[in-house]
């Protein structure tokens, strides 16, 4: 699946396009965590932030300067962080 995004579900990539379009026009993280599916992380993650894309995967972000930052996309069936198509 990593770097394949011919592989991935359109409505899969659909969202995560919706996503990282709404991270671009943020300008603080109220604009983020406004997103349906967004939510605070906690325990070892505390300052990070995750938004839903499927059942199964979220984007893991946090917010620095004004930009969501250390981006990353988890994929609980896997239990793996895989990079941002």
């Amino acid at each position: 699946m990593r770097d394949e995004p011919r592989r991935l579900p359109l409505p899969f990539l659909r969202r995560i396009r919706e996503i990282l379009s709404t991270f671009e026009a943020a300008t603080d993280l109220a604009d983020l965590a406004a997103l349906p599916g967004s939510h605070p992380l906690h325990s070892d993650r505390v300052g990070a932030w995750a938004v839903r894309v499927s059942t199964d995967s979220r984007i893991v972000f946090r917010f620095k300067d004004g930009h969501a930052s250390d981006m990353g996309l988890i994929d609980h069936h896997y239990d793996n962080q895989l990079p941002v198509p």
